[in-house]
């Protein structure tokens, strides 16, 4: 499996709500079996979303 990632974070207050995002980004793509039928594929993502407003909490 891969050896690193890089993550980045961002928190913002949006529509009356606390919005935290994480990326995370692979670039150490050598164990994916697939990367042959993406031409030029040089890295994958992920972002994870929360959110936080009104006493509920939720992510995506």
């Amino acid at each position: 499996m891969c050896k690193s990632m890089e993550k980045k974070t961002e928190t913002e207050k949006n529509r009356g709500r606390i919005e935290k995002r994480i990326a995370f980004i692979v670039s150490e793509i050598g164990w994916m079996q697939e990367k042959e039928g993406w031409e030029g594929l040089k890295c994958i993502g992920a972002l994870h979303t929360e959110f936080e407003g009104k006493g509920a909490k939720s992510n995506e």
